[in-house]
């Protein structure tokens, strides 16, 4: 489970999964798959549902690296993009930063 992560009421997670950084779990999720950074995921088999933007807030990170996330976050879960060319695509559109290596290596792991 990953810094300041937060699981929701009655929410489960299987074994083995992983919990990234800032994440929140929503009450009565079932998590079965790893959530990434920053996320917020919910649901029964628990899917990305947008970004922690209150936990985010709430842990003083500026606008720009708010900004980060939300291209990180669209290039890999809303455009279609193949894992490798979402991490190809931020390569490329996010300077390197804190919450850049937090998110992609969480994602390679």
């Amino acid at each position: 489970m990953g810094n300041r992560s937060v699981l929701g009421g009655h929410s489960a997670c299987h074994q083995w999964t992983k919990l990234g950084d800032y994440c929140m779990v929503t009450g009565g999720a079932m998590v079965t798959q790893d959530v990434a950074p920053f996320i917020i995921a919910h649901g029964n088999r628990a899917v990305p549902n947008g970004l922690n933007l209150v936990g985010l807030k709430r842990a003083d990170f500026t606008n720009d690296q708010i900004s980060n996330i939300k291209t990180m976050y669209r290039l890999l879960f809303r455009e279609q993009n193949t894992l490798e060319k979402a991490l190809s695509l931020i390569d490329e559109v996010v300077h390197n930063c804190l919450e850049k290596s937090i998110f992609t290596h969480f994602v390679k792991s």
